[in-house]
């Protein structure tokens, strides 16, 4: 066992004390000596990381289209007057790069994957920090693209053209969208009235704000609020508070090694992943219990993103780092009797080496064909090619002489009683020499 902390939690002192750790799950994708990662960001198959301000040369933003094996410079258009990186976010095909100071607009927008930067022109006051984009979710009819800095800022159209929302002589620090509900964390600002820090939800689209705190017992003063699930959770002082009933009332995750100062806090469309001091902890149940990934004494966690099952993490002093998700989500090796629906699972593990387990299920009798391809479509292996019974199958695939990079499984199932019963589905892989 090994003596982690003396926490004081819900009026006792507690000895936290957990089992050793080892970090062998995650591995470094990309380092820089000189100077901070400050933002991550992944969408479509890309990871891309932006370098925070050194004063020998400015920030650079790097693109990978390949978990981080590989890392390109797509900063070429971008301006050299520019601040440090502060937010990534994306928007349909559209990047989104957000600089913490600039001479002129401190937003950026590409709509070929980060080859070319035009400046994005709003009500901005320049200098001032861009803290957080977000987007509407399409699924709610909210197309909107959403900006908190010194005040905050919306588009209706992609980002071509901006309006001001109600949080004037406000630094927003952070945003999230929960349906129809938008929500901004605020930060005191001085001489322009003095306003005092504050959760505060909107729903209509930042026209107008009401205040969300009954329950919170810290004074605000976090930097992040993020929102899964119809759950929303936040980062405040030395705790984590969560709402279930969109903000009308607030309690602590029960997780002590969860609840305390909160470095990043990042959701996707069913997860929650917070970095604190003791590690980053995911959450499969929005905020109910939470995971460790096995990050141990990290100084600081910059950013964080998700594409797939893979989770990275800009850290302080060691660049950025990844860790495959998969064994954490349990989606692999699950028994529940005979399969009702054709399905391909995701392969585990990944990134691998040298071999990974592909799972599917069949629910009827049908031919199969597994097969393997690289990134110019050539066919590498054809790993099954015949008739199965109703059943789960595990099939392990030897990559011991294969070069490292991206690969994709093709899955081919046809009912052989009932041939319009049948799946074809594609997935992506990666293999790490």
């Amino acid at each position: 066992m090994k003596f982690r902390a003396l926490r004081f939690h819900l009026g006792i002192w507690i000895l936290l004390v957990v089992p050793m750790r080892s970090e062998a799950q995650w591995w470094p994708v990309l380092s820089n000596d000189s100077v901070n990662i400050t933002a991550l960001g992944a969408n479509a198959g890309y990871v891309y990381a932006g370098l925070g301000w050194n004063r020998y040369y400015p920030p650079q933003l790097y693109r990978s289209c390949d978990y981080g094996l590989h890392w390109q410079s797509i900063d070429t258009t971008l301006p050299t007057n520019r601040g440090s990186m502060s937010r990534i976010a994306f928007f349909d095909s559209l990047v989104y790069v957000g600089f913490s100071s600039n001479a002129g607009s401190g937003l950026y927008r590409s709509s070929d994957q980060g080859d070319h930067w035009l400046p994005v022109s709003f009500p901005y006051v320049g200098g001032a920090a861009i803290a957080d984009i977000v987007t509407g979710p399409n699924a709610s009819g909210d197309t909107n693209i959403y900006v908190g800095t010194y005040g905050f800022y919306f588009s209706t159209d992609r980002g071509s053209t901006w309006q001001t929302g109600g949080l004037r002589n406000k630094s927003v620090s952070s945003l999230a969208v929960l349906g129809w509900s938008l929500y901004a964390f605020t930060e005191t600002t001085f001489g322009f009235g003095g306003e005092v820090d504050s959760i505060l939800l909107s729903n209509d689209f930042g026209l107008t704000w009401v205040p969300v705190m009954s329950g919170l017992t810290d004074s605000p003063g976090g930097e992040y609020i993020a929102a899964a699930g119809g759950v929303l959770i936040v980062g405040i002082g030395s705790h984590v508070y969560l709402s279930t009933n969109y903000g009308s009332s607030w309690q602590r995750v029960s997780d002590p090694l969860v609840d305390c100062y909160a470095w990043c806090i990042l959701s996707d469309t069913s997860h929650f992943f917070v970095a604190n001091q003791y590690g980053i902890f995911l959450s499969t149940d929005y905020g109910a219990s939470w995971i460790d990934t096995h990050l141990y004494g990290a100084p600081m966690v910059w950013s964080m993103a998700v594409e797939y099952n893979a989770l990275f993490a800009s850290v302080y002093g060691r660049g950025v780092i990844a860790r495959d998700l998969t064994p954490l989500l349990g989606v692999s090796g699950q028994d529940h009797g005979p399969p009702q629906i054709f399905e391909l699972a995701q392969n585990f593990p990944n990134p691998w080496n040298p071999s990974t387990t592909i799972s599917f299920s069949l629910p009827k009798s049908s031919h199969v064909t597994l097969s393997i391809y690289n990134l110019l479509g050539q066919l590498v292996q054809k790993v099954v090619d015949e008739s199965r019974p109703i059943g789960n199958y595990d099939v392990v695939v030897d990559g011991s002489k294969w070069a490292s990079g991206v690969y994709f499984y093709r899955f081919d199932a046809v009912s052989v009683g009932d041939p319009g019963k049948r799946l074809m589905s594609v997935k992506k892989m990666l293999l790490i020499r």
